[in-house]
């Protein structure tokens, strides 16, 4: 998975000359954030009552990562 990211990330900033990448993930999912932690992703913050689920009714906090060229 990491090769993949890196090499969407490498086509992201100079193919499409992106100059920024954010992802959001459950701030319970601690493979994800380690994986964006590895390809180079930075911790932002935490994003409150960010997500909802429709079905259950609840809601859940999210962190946000990002990546700058």
């Amino acid at each position: 998975m990491k090769t993949a990211i890196n090499e969407i990330l490498k086509m992201s900033f100079d193919v499409l000359k992106l100059r920024r990448i954010q992802a959001t993930v459950d701030e319970n999912n601690a493979r994800s954030i380690k994986l964006l932690e590895k390809c180079g992703f930075k911790y932002e913050g935490k994003l409150k009552n960010y997500e909802t689920n429709h079905v259950t009714n609840t809601v859940k906090d999210m962190f946000m990562y990002s990546i700058i060229k």
